[in-house]
């Protein structure tokens, strides 16, 4: 299968490198930033010679730009750019949301479809899973789902934050990295075969260190504040 990429900047090299095993054209105005062992177009209407076209334009640049691939499946992983939007360049259409650890095979995929045969969906299900697990919504659930690719610079935050605690603690800073980054990792490998919810007070000891830090988060509001970071995120999309 060939497959065109559109707008080939951070995801969409991302999702170029989990599709290594197909025949992929990365198609950007500027090739010096394209960094990918692949052929290469500055050209949108070469997608046009490909059977599916994938979508990771800005979306202000799609509105700007003429195409038109009426017969082909266009696969968009533009943020806001709504299935009746993307209905003028092809009749058919997934709307999907995907984050950057599509690259490993590693992130969630979620899409709707309009337009699409069983035999056409089970073709593209193929290429959404090589970027993660997909996941069939509601268009306005896709639409929210983009506050969740927005949690990882939140994530990454707190890994930050976290990181600096451990050099106020007197850890070197490359130590205290690495210790943040393995408490995350385990931390998700934990949540995947236990019930988060019940999580924390296996951990926790009555009166011990980790109540304590608990309470401090409680006071802090910091459930809250990630929760607000969310809600700002998904409405700055929707706006």
């Amino acid at each position: 299968m060939r497959i065109a990429i559109v707008g080939c900047g951070n995801l969409g090299s991302a999702i170029a490198k989990a599709l290594r095993e197909y025949e992929v054209i990365a198609i950007r105005r500027d090739l010096s930033k394209i960094k990918l062992e692949c052929e290469k177009s500055s050209k949108i209407s070469d997608a046009k010679k490909c059977d599916v076209v994938i979508l990771t334009l800005k979306p202000q640049d799609f509105r700007e730009i003429e195409m038109d691939f009426q017969d082909k499946v266009v696969i968009s992983f533009m943020a806001g750019v709504s299935v009746e939007e993307l209905k003028r360049v092809s009749k058919k259409v997934v709307r999907a949301m995907t984050t950057l650890a599509a690259e490993y095979g590693e992130s969630f995929v979620t899409y709707c479809c309009e337009g699409i045969s069983p035999d056409e969906e089970e073709r593209i299900l193929k290429i959404l899973k090589k970027l993660g697990e997909p996941i069939k919504v509601d268009e306005e659930v896709v639409n929210t789902s983009t506050a969740f690719a927005s949690s990882i610079a939140f994530v990454s935050e707190l890994i930050e934050a976290l990181t600096f605690a451990g050099v106020r603690q007197g850890i070197k800073r490359d130590v205290a990295e690495k210790l943040s980054i393995l408490t995350f990792r385990s931390c998700v490998k934990l949540v995947e075969n236990y019930d988060f919810r019940k999580l924390k007070y296996s951990v926790a000891t009555p009166a011990g260190a980790t109540v304590e830090g608990l309470a401090k988060l409680m006071e802090c509001k910091a459930a809250w504040c990630l929760q607000e970071a969310f809600c700002s995120a998904a409405k700055k999309f929707k706006s």
